[in-house]
């Protein structure tokens, strides 16, 4: 999964905030665009420690299992409760609060620093350093995505529903491939209306991969046709 701590991902990140358009509208949510990089930078700012947020004793939430559910598992809910610390009270200025992201962001780089204090998450309690560099890169991303900023159009990487069983999925597909479901391998497939993403090096190689065993797929498929057209055809 990217990571904060990962440098790529850092610069992936940093440059989708730099393309955020002020006006840009929220696809859920109530807020705008200069709320939302407020509330991003405090959640950095809670994590290295400078801005402390009472913990919320949830029993099961501070487990180990609930921890990996919540930060390597499961997608971010939109529109879910946050802590009231981390949502501004004023119009924030969105130049102050852009540039003071990105510092942030990068900020995350170093994890050893002395610097850096990782406070406990107001829900999930105590974190290593490693989850701090996911949660947070799943945090930023999540939001970036509210407002429509998936990624520069780089890679042709598109969202897809597959209508023999309904799956939903993002694919890389170059301009020879035909998408298939990762499901049910059908290729009656729909893509969705959206914009080609540049994915982090994780996702990127993940892409990668599916793309070659659909070829390793098809290959095969095409050596048993031929296979059957020779046996059928033995002169």
């Amino acid at each position: 999964m990217p990571s904060l701590h990962d440098a790529s991902d850092r610069a992936a990140l940093a440059a989708r905030v730099h393309a955020l358009a002020p006006d840009a509208t929220a696809r859920w949510g109530r807020m705008d665009v200069p709320r939302m990089l407020a509330h991003c930078a405090d959640a950095l700012r809670n994590a290295t420690g400078d801005l402390p947020i009472p913990i919320h004793r949830v029993p099961f939430a501070t487990t180990g299992l609930a921890k990996w559910l919540i930060i390597d598992v499961l997608p971010m809910p939109k529109g879910a409760p946050t802590a009231p610390q981390l949502l501004r009270k004023t119009p924030p200025d969105i130049r102050a609060e852009r540039e003071a992201l990105l510092t942030l962001i990068e900020r995350f780089g170093d994890a050893t620093s002395a610097k850096v204090r990782w406070a406990p998450h107001p829900l999930l309690g105590t974190l290593t350093p490693a989850q701090w560099g996911r949660l947070a890169w799943k945090h930023l991303d999540h939001h970036l995505r509210q407002f429509g900023v998936r990624s520069h159009p780089t890679m042709p990487v598109f969202d897809f529903a597959c209508r023999a069983c309904g799956h939903r999925f993002e694919q890389l597909v170059r301009a020879s491939d035909t998408a298939t479901c990762p499901a049910c391998a059908s290729t009656d497939v729909e893509k969705q209306i959206s914009f080609p993403a540049l994915k982090t090096s994780g996702t990127h190689a993940q892409a990668m991969a599916a793309a070659k065993r659909r070829d390793r797929a098809q290959g095969f498929d095409r050596m048993h046709e031929q296979a059957k057209y020779e046996a059928s055809h033995d002169d």
